[in-house]
């Protein structure tokens, strides 16, 4: 006669199995995360920019990162229960290229001739002589947090949330002598909890700001009717 042992594990092996499952199980949430963030649909997409006729020449300097963080920081990644672990997210392009290049893009779309100077910082009596408006900026948040909360048994109920921010000044210079005409401040935050996150949130919010910027008439009004005593 053949006696089968029982399957179900002794009581001593009862927190290893647990430690292992509950690690099967956060790092099946992982995957997943990784997994579909990568072919989720953009969402809160902002509308096209309507373009205007006969806006005058400008050219665009680079912004000034002044959040006070790396260049390449772009915000962090926190995983696990409340109090778990952060980890920076990163970015190839500087923040401060980013974000100069999208406003310029922007100016573009609204129908400014852009003369792009992206390249460079905004230096008084360095402005190009096709030019009727110089414009330059800063930055001064663009921060993006994503949070991956695990809790209950073995780690298996997950709550993800995402929220990303970005304030920007725009500044227009008189040609001739450099001098500051005007600023404004545009901001935009962008927040979500539930579900699986937004992974373009970062990106979305960008978009939104520089859209409010390049729509705001009277942004328009002094980079466009830089011609004459107050643009030279």
């Amino acid at each position: 006669m053949v006696f089968c042992g029982s399957t179900k594990a002794s009581p001593e092996a009862m927190p290893a199995v647990a430690t292992v499952r509950g690690r099967r199980v956060k790092a099946l949430i992982a995957i997943l995360v990784l997994a579909v963030a990568g072919c989720l649909p953009a969402r809160s997409t902002p509308r096209p920019i309507p373009a205007l006729s006969g806006l005058l020449p400008i050219a665009v300097y680079r912004f000034t990162d002044s959040r006070g963080k790396d260049a390449h920081v772009i915000g962090q990644d926190v995983f696990g229960s409340r109090g778990g672990s952060a980890s920076p997210m990163r970015a190839r392009t500087p923040v401060d290229l980013t974000v100069t290049r999208a406003f310029a893009d922007a100016l573009k779309a609204r129908g400014f001739p852009v003369v792009d100077r992206t390249d460079v910082a905004f230096v008084p009596g360095t402005a190009p002589e096709n030019v009727d408006g110089l414009v330059s900026g800063e930055i001064t948040d663009y921060w993006w947090e994503r949070e991956v909360r695990t809790g209950g048994p073995y780690g298996a109920m997950t709550n993800f949330s995402d929220r990303a921010r970005c304030t920007i000044t725009v500044r227009a210079h008189a040609r001739a002598s450099g001098e500051k005409l005007w600023e404004k401040t545009y901001s935009r935050e962008l927040g979500a909890s539930g579900g699986i996150g937004n992974p373009n949130a970062l990106t979305q919010v960008l978009a939104r700001t520089v859209r409010a910027a390049v729509m705001d008439r009277e942004l328009v009004e002094q980079l466009g009717g830089a011609r004459g005593p107050k643009g030279k």
